[in-house]
């Protein structure tokens, strides 16, 4: 009898294509994109760096365990801790869909009043040195 447990079949390959591009994509956008595109705009800026350094733990994760899953690595590529991850992926993607329909429009609105505010609030002017 054949003990050795079969290869993995190559959908983790792919599996470790797109937990890669996710991680360095959301590496991307946290460090370079929101912060060049969205330097005015403080709430979308933290929104986007927040949902990209999520992406960017995931991907990372998802990705090393894709490759302990290729070399087949014990106790690291059991189907189980992928399947967990898959669906963590999934959780995280719906939850962003739901902030974006839901909350984020009230939100933004919020935001946007409150800057537009600020804009018009008389500053304190410097006091005049007494020498």
């Amino acid at each position: 009898m054949d003990t050795d447990p079969p290869a993995p079949s190559q959908y983790f390959t792919i599996l470790l294509i797109m937990f890669t591009s996710g991680l360095v994509l959301g590496l991307y956008v946290y460090y370079v994109y929101a912060r060049h595109v969205f330097q005015d705009h403080t709430y979308k800026r933290r929104l986007w760096e927040r949902v990209s350094g999520i992406a960017a733990i995931v991907g990372g994760i998802g990705a090393f365990l894709a490759l302990m899953r290729i070399i087949e690595f014990p106790y690291l590529s059991t189907r189980a801790v992928m399947y967990v991850t898959i669906l963590t992926t999934l959780g995280l993607l719906g939850y962003l869909a739901f902030y974006l329909i839901t909350r984020y429009p009230q939100e933004l609105a919020r935001y946007e009043s409150w800057a537009l505010k600020q804009q018009y609030m008389p500053r304190p002017r410097r006091k005049a040195r007494v020498r």
